[in-house]
């Protein structure tokens, strides 16, 4: 059975607001995002807006790419600081983090400002960041 639903979604990674829809009967891993219109393209992304009229399932791809980026650095830097998996986790990193934002480069770069923690532990959660992303695509400041 097909049950296709229309979702709106603003990533917290940057000001887009995009409209897309899925198979809601289908598991979310194997679940295939179609993007059918970007209702507000952020600075970073506003060649997107130009491109309505083809399949920009891609531009789906790279949004989710880009959110799940910054939830698993956040989790890389958790991880770190030695900061339990458990219900608090993402309570107890707010001590430790000062803000994160994506830059403006090609591609986006995105920082993670952290508050409170020590060189070693930076140099640890870059490390960890680097081999799970690649070089340059996160700063762990």
């Amino acid at each position: 059975m097909v049950r296709m639903c229309r979702n709106q979604w603003k990533p917290d990674t940057c000001g887009c607001v995009v409209e897309f829809e899925f198979d809601a009967d289908l598991p979310g891993e194997t679940r295939k995002h179609k993007l059918v219109v970007v209702k507000t393209a952020c600075p970073a992304h506003s060649d997107l807006s130009t491109h309505i009229n083809k399949v920009l399932e891609d531009n789906v791809i790279h949004f989710h790419k880009e959110n799940q980026r910054k939830n698993l650095a956040l989790d890389t830097l958790a991880t770190e600081l030695g900061i339990p998996s458990d219900t608090t986790r993402w309570e107890k990193l707010q001590a430790y983090l000062d803000r994160w934002y994506y830059d403006t480069a090609t591609p986006r770069v995105l920082h993670i400002v952290t508050k409170g923690t020590t060189t070693q532990q930076k140099n640890r959660a870059q490390s960890a960041a680097n081999s799970a992303f690649g070089v340059g695509l996160i700063v762990i400041e």
